[in-house]
């Protein structure tokens, strides 16, 4: 269980009543997972589908967990996104870290199209 940001906050004498994460990937990498599994109010944004339906498989149980099947981006508007991975990223970008540091060739086979806000 990735639960090291939960029981950072809890070392701090935190309690938050609501948490959001954007890009999850896979739910078992979740940084919020530790807050899910306590009961918090969560949001969950991730665009890709494949993720998509590991997250709702997983949380299906879990009232306190809303899921956003969308890309957050600086219009509402569909876009064309690459999957490396954990790294997914616009189609339109010159650099990312899949591109630079992964030196990741786009490939037309990894890419899918999303709504995007």
């Amino acid at each position: 269980m990735n639960d090291r940001f939960y029981r950072k906050v809890q070392r701090e004498g935190l309690a938050p009543k609501h948490v959001a994460e954007v890009g999850v990937y896979l739910p078992e990498t979740s940084n919020i997972l530790g807050f899910i599994e306590a009961g918090i109010r969560a949001d969950l944004v991730e665009p890709d589908p494949l993720s998509l339906k590991k997250i709702k498989e997983r949380f299906a149980e879990y009232n306190n967990v809303t899921v956003h099947p969308v890309a957050i981006y600086h219009e509402r508007t569909t876009i064309g996104l690459y999957r490396t991975n954990a790294s997914t990223f616009v189609e339109t970008l010159p650099a990312s870290p899949a591109l630079i540091n992964d030196h990741y060739q786009p490939d037309d086979k990894d890419k899918f199209y999303v709504e995007a806000h």
